[in-house]
Parts: structure tokens; C-alpha cells; sequence
């Protein structure tokens, strides 16, 4: 595991016959920020008024802005970590970087080694179901932390509209036999 400020280096040696992403991440993530932010946080938002009122999802609006942002920051935190704990062996090997990209302004955790591409997707999704979808459900059975549980789900959801535009733009392009290493995909050579 190597820690890095910028984008992680170029592969030494691609194992996979290359097609390269292309993704323009800079554009990607002001892309994706704009998906979050103007789709995924009001249907959210909706879907967690049906259940719940607003008076209590609202409860996080009584916080100060310094614990709101400590929620925030949490949440990006553990939302990289559960993609770290999605990689072979929980992300702990030589292939794994853990970096911010100041272009972008954002962090990312990243597998330069070789994986199927269903375990790509799975680290892709990982995420939204602990940080969306489990506490979703967990606000049934703990209902005096819907305020918080209902952010930190509309929180990982909007931070997580890049792994949503990843999956799906990826998703036909990669058959369920092909592999990805960093930015590429393909066949083994």
C-alpha cells in the first residue's frame, strides 16, 4: 500500500490486452458532482421522506457547521476505505494506492493490480451499500439516529455519483471474462 499526492503512476507491466478507460477525471468528477448534487441528493432525499418525517431527517440541520463537516469528512473517509476493504486482500499489497489528486481536489484509492471485472464493480459498489443502503436500513431499527443515518446515506450517494458514472459507462464495454488493472481493461495477454 503506497500513499500519493496525484494520480497514481503508470503501470509497469499491463497484463490485460489494453484498452485504456479514457476517463478525463477532472471532468468526470465535476460531471459527477453535478449528478449527485442535482439528482441523486433530491431523490434521496424523497425517497427518505417517505419513510421518515421531516422534522426528523432534518435533525442534522440543528448540528454546528463544524460537526456537519466532521459527518462529511467522515463519510469520504470510510467511503474510500470500503473500497479499499473491496480489493484482494483488503486492499493491503503493492498494488494498492491511496492518494489526492489535487487537480481534481479529490481522494481516491486505487488497484493497479489485476482484477475480474466483476470484483472492479463490486469495489465500485461497495461502498453505496454500506454507506447508502445500510443505513437505510438500519434507521428502522435504530430510529433515534434517522437524522444522522439518512445524511450519511445522501452524503455517500452524491460522493458516490463517480462510481455510478464509472460502473455504467463501463459496464457494457467489459465483457464478464475481461479484467482490469489501473485505467485498463481487456483479455489477458
Amino acid at each position: 500500500m503506497k500513499f500519493r499526492l496525484g494520480l497514481p503512476p503508470p503501470i509497469d507491466e499491463v497484463k490485460v490486452t489494453p484498452h485504456r478507460f479514457g476517463f478525463d477525471y477532472v471532468n468526470l468528477h465535476v460531471k459527477a458532482s453535478a449528478l449527485g448534487t442535482l439528482l441523486f441528493m433530491p431523490l434521496a432525499y424523497v425517497i427518505w421522506t417517505q419513510f421518515w418525517s421531516f422534522k426528523q431527517i432534518n435533525a442534522i440541520f440543528r448540528l454546528n457547521p463544524l460537526q456537519g463537516f466532521l459527518i462529511l469528512l467522515s463519510v469520504l473517509v470510510v467511503h474510500e476505505i470500503c473500497h479499499l476493504l473491496a480489493f484482494p486482500r483488503m486492499g493491503i499489497s503493492q498494488h494498492t494506492y491511496i492518494g489526492f489528486d489535487p487537480k481534481s481536489v479529490f481522494p481516491y484509492v486505487s488497484y493497479q493490480g489485476l482484477l475480474s471485472r466483476n470484483r472492479y464493480f463490486f469495489a465500485l459498489v461497495f461502498p453505496i451499500f454500506v454507506l447508502t443502503v445500510l443505513p437505510f436500513i438500519l434507521a428502522f431499527y435504530i430510529p433515534s439516529y434517522v437524522g444522522l443515518l439518512s445524511w450519511v446515506s445522501i452524503f455517500n450517494l452524491i460522493g458516490a455519483a463517480g462510481d455510478i458514472l464509472i460502473l455504467f459507462s463501463l459496464y457494457r464495454k467489459i465483457p464478464a471474462d475481461w479484467y482490469v488493472q489501473g485505467e485498463f481493461y481487456g483479455p489477458l495477454q
